[in-house]
């Protein structure tokens, strides 16, 4: 799996060819023996799991998964107790213990565009086309897929290899999340595979407000437009929005045997004043919750019309979406041809339509 919309992966294992001078030595002699005890417990207890006794699941097709850590933010840090004690060390002490212990020091470390949550996934050998995907669960059981994958190899002498999963949201108000491997079966019921628990890393304040909704249909104005919402689903399928949609064919790269995952469906009214009403297409739309998870890339953005669907979507616990369009007069670039319209809708999650387990 490769990744997108990412920064490229970096590892970092640190050497320096003046760390190892009678200075550096002596700099370094009043921690190492304290760190280089520290360094062997924390790293024999880092990679064995201790302190994770359901940290380790075997899918059908024979390949172990291990959930190493999950990082949340920009930047996404990887390494021992040890090692990430070292990183933090002033230079030449720092570099002493990098050069005396290259392994064992050695983190690994990437940057995201945005705000992300990233589970760290080790693999015992590389999946190659599985039929199965790591999806981000609340406790309700909602989920969502990666938006991204990246991958690195820790060593160079075994076939495992580190996948981090990339989840741009992630519902910030839970205590607790899961990282679900879910079978991809088609129309069929998804089969769970297994899963890893674990404590929301960046939840928000209790104090944050909730939104309210209005009510649909609704209209805003853009300048000599006039801009209607009629309807908003989520929780329903791309295959669901088709056949409400009454579309005679599938968009190019819909196929029927890969999971569809739920999304969410609207419907625009565009009026304008000019009587150009017909020009004016959505070119882009953005998802915004209160606790500050926001999506502007989709793996599925189909637009038929006056009608649309996305997919991924936000998490269904928060009362209000704010759904942002932007829309744009013909093929011309210019920016007195775009215009800009928000409403904050009910998720409206369609739960009559959702499979057993949530989804």
């Amino acid at each position: 799996m490769v990744g997108t919309n990412q920064e490229p992966d970096q590892s970092r294992s640190h050497r320096n060819a003046n760390g190892g001078t009678n200075a550096s030595v002596k700099v370094a002699a009043s921690v190492v023996f304290v760190l280089a005890v520290v360094g062997a417990i924390t790293t024999f207890v880092f990679r064995a799991g201790w302190g994770h006794p359901h940290n380790t699941i075997t899918l059908p097709d024979g390949t172990t998964v291990r959930l190493l850590t999950i990082t949340v933010g920009t930047r996404h840090v990887y390494g021992s107790l040890f090692a990430r004690t070292v990183e933090k060390l002033p230079g030449s002490t720092g570099n002493f213990l990098r050069n005396r212990w290259p392994d064992a020091t050695r983190v690994h470390w990437f940057d995201s565009r945005e705000q992300q949550l990233v589970a760290w996934l080790e693999y015992n050998r590389p999946p190659a086309r599985p039929d199965w995907i790591p999806l981000l669960a609340s406790a309700d059981g909602h989920k969502i897929e990666a938006a991204s994958y990246g991958v690195m190899r820790f060593t160079t002498n075994s076939s495992s290899v580190v996948v981090q999963a990339y989840y741009p949201t992630w519902p910030r108000r839970g205590k607790n999340l899961e990282c679900v491997f879910q079978q991809k079966m088609g129309k069929e019921r998804p089969v769970q595979l297994g899963s890893f628990r674990f404590a929301n890393p960046a939840p928000v304040a209790e104090s944050v407000p909730s939104w309210k909704p209005i009510q649909l249909p609704a209209t805003k104005i853009a300048v000599d437009l006039k801009v209607t919402l009629e309807s908003f689903r989520s929780g329903i399928s791309e295959s669901e929005w088709l056949d409400m949609a009454r579309l005679q064919y599938a968009p190019f790269g819909i196929s029927s045997t890969f999971y569809d995952l739920p999304g969410a469906a609207f419907q625009i009214v565009i009026h304008s004043t000019n009587g150009q009403s017909e020009a004016w297409k959505i070119a882009g739309v953005e998802l915004t919750n209160a606790t500050g998870n926001h999506l502007s890339r989709f793996k599925r953005l189909t637009i038929e019309g006056d009608s649309a669907f996305i997919r991924p979507v936000l998490w269904a616990d928060e009362s209000a979406w704010e759904l942002k369009l932007t829309l744009k007069r013909g093929a011309a670039a210019d920016r007195k041809d775009f215009r800009t319209v928000a409403f904050r809708v009910d998720p409206n999650w369609q739960t009559n339509k959702t499979a057993p387990d949530g989804n």
